[in-house]
């Protein structure tokens, strides 16, 4: 190769590593979500399937709806399978039928919040969630009746490491099959009566994981309401 070929070579690549730098500049300028959805100004939609809250500094609540008579919205909406809102400090509460229209959704992240509350039903109309993790959201002292209820069928319900020292009646109806539902590494102290009535099936109940457990009062009938539960964890108890 004379020294003329391989100069031209090396200007090549270089125009090549330009042109791509450049088309990826490109890609990520448009990667805003519907801007319909106000709510999600500084969220982004960097693939057709992920909402990508995490870090965003303005979002407090959720779009009041996700329906829409717009062709796009809908097919927007009906695409998404991942949801991440971890690490939003202006988060405080969820409401209920908060994901209601995301029908695909699998995935939802809600880690390192400034999570207060979750109000009954937040989660139900999504017949395909598979993974959902409530975690190290310090602010999370209690699961109330009916927060965690209506989830068809789960893999992993993850509600580690927050701030729960109460579990509260029904917390979970008719949620009906969880393969896996973590409540550890909590000040979990109460559980009241009927906490879990309406888990059909569990495959894993960790409760504590470590060697020393907080809980102090196991109602009556805490318990009451599971058909098959595989495993409980409770050690340090």
């Amino acid at each position: 190769m004379t020294q003329f070929q391989v100069i031209f070579f090396l200007l090549l690549i270089c125009h090549l590593i330009l042109q791509l730098h450049s088309e990826h500049r490109k890609s990520n300028t448009n990667t805003k979500c519907p801007h319909l959805f106000k709510t999600l100004h500084d969220c982004t939609c960097v693939r057709p399937n992920i909402i990508d809250c995490s870090s965003s500094t303005t979002l407090t609540h959720l779009p009041r709806s996700w329906t829409s008579a717009n062709h796009n919205l809908t097919a927007f909406t009906q695409s998404i399978t991942h949801f991440n809102l971890s690490l939003v400090s202006s988060l405080s509460f969820i409401k209920t039928n908060d994901f209601q229209g995301l029908y695909n959704l699998r995935h939802v992240l809600i880690i390192n919040t400034g999570l207060i509350t979750i109000q009954p039903h937040a989660f139900r109309h999504l017949p395909r969630l598979y993974e959902l993790r409530l975690e190290f959201n310090r602010n999370l002292v209690e699961i109330k009746s009916f927060a965690l209820s209506d989830i068809e069928h789960i893999h992993l319900l993850s509600l580690k490491s927050n701030s729960i020292h109460i579990l509260h009646t029904e917390a979970f109806r008719n949620t009906h099959f969880v393969d896996i539902l973590d409540l550890s590494d909590n000040p979990l102290e109460i559980i009241e009566s009927y906490a879990f009535n309406g888990l059909k099936s569990v495959g894993t109940l960790i409760l504590c994981s470590s060697s020393t457990c907080p809980i102090k009062q196991l109602d009556p009938y805490a318990f009451f309401g599971f058909h098959t539960c595989d495993t409980i964890l409770l050690s340090g108890l």
